[in-house]
């Protein structure tokens, strides 16, 4: 697809009004009046385009040149959603008395994690109370099931972002829900659902989700080290390290703490893991993986050996064994 190419100067006027050049707008600007007369003009070193109306499921990339033949990124690629979007090159770079814009579109994968179709992929999300499976069969059809219940649905998919999209999941009778991914990974990361019915929002649930494993696979990792452990406690999140066999860090409010730390698999989907951040600090994580990326915990603090508090939570295991 070729893409067209703007020849404006490299100074223009902010504001939605047709581009003039500099010298232009500084003997105009005085004179304006009627619906122009409240709008505050500026020249500045910033390029504005809007497109009326984007589509869904294709990104926009605004490049620059200064001679027609290199070409470069001109801030981040936006996605279609179907409404007006709005391009703002980061820099005009390298200065230049002369440049050139240029947008593109692609529908194809190109950087971040989030996948431009669902279509043929399994999904377990975990809210902490229970896991549920989601199963996009084929393009618009799947089945979601949690313990013995299966139901199916009708769902569409969009990209919303490099790492970011958006499910809607659609029932029989017309209820839906909406989930929001953000993408740590391939098929990995965190979501939001939002459940509603006749226009009113039923309620919304917040979790971690993975790709599902295949039948019979272990769960359990072989190692944790090189791994990270991402902890979700409600609004409070931290990360824990692990960068050798027994010793690494927890990084919490961008703040890094070393600890050390032994494991131990209790069972086929459940790890118990002791950290001690000091000669008096300790915690016991209870480690349940509902897949091999992600799951459950319970955390236990102790002061002097003495338990003092428990608390539960979600969890989310990246980095190669």
């Amino acid at each position: 697809m070729s893409s067209p190419v703007f020849f404006p100067s490299r100074r223009f006027l902010s504001g939605k009004m047709p581009l003039l050049p500099a010298a232009m707008a500084a003997m105009a600007a005085p004179a304006m009046a009627g619906p122009w007369a409240a709008m505050n003009l500026t020249i500045t070193d910033t390029v504005q385009l809007v497109l009326p109306a984007s589509e869904p499921g294709k990104t926009y990339q605004l490049h620059a040149s200064t001679d027609l033949k290199t070409w470069l990124a001109a801030g981040e690629p936006v996605f279609g959603t179907g409404d007006a979007i709005e391009l703002w090159p980061s820099s005009l770079i390298p200065p230049s008395s002369q440049q050139f814009f240029r947008i593109s579109c692609q529908t194809g994968a190109e950087g971040g994690s989030a996948p431009w179709k669902l279509a043929g992929t399994s999904l377990l999300l975990n809210e902490g109370r229970r896991t549920v499976k989601y199963q996009f069969k084929a393009e618009c059809a799947g089945t979601w099931q949690t313990g013995e219940v299966t139901k199916p649905f009708t769902w569409t998919w969009l990209r919303t972002g490099l790492n970011t999209g958006k499910a809607r999941v659609t029932w029989t009778g017309g209820a839906y829900e909406d989930l929001a991914m953000d993408f740590t990974g391939p098929l990995l990361g965190q979501f939001v659902r939002d459940q509603w019915s006749g226009g009113l929002q039923l309620g919304t649930a917040m979790g971690t989700f993975g790709p599902m494993p295949a039948y019979n696979a272990p769960v359990v990792p072989t190692t944790l080290t090189g791994r990270r452990i991402a902890l979700a406690d409600g609004s409070v999140g931290s990360t824990l390290a692990l960068d050798t066999v027994n010793a690494g860090k927890r990084i919490l409010d961008g703040q890094a703490q070393p600890v050390s730390y032994s494991w131990l698999v209790t069972g086929g989907s459940a790890v118990t893991l002791t950290a001690s951040f000091s000669a008096t600090h300790g915690e016991e994580y209870r480690l349940v993986f509902s897949s091999p990326q992600n799951g459950s915990f319970v955390r236990r603090t102790f002061t002097e050996g003495v338990f003092r508090d428990e608390d539960t939570g979600v969890f989310t295991l990246s980095g190669q064994e």
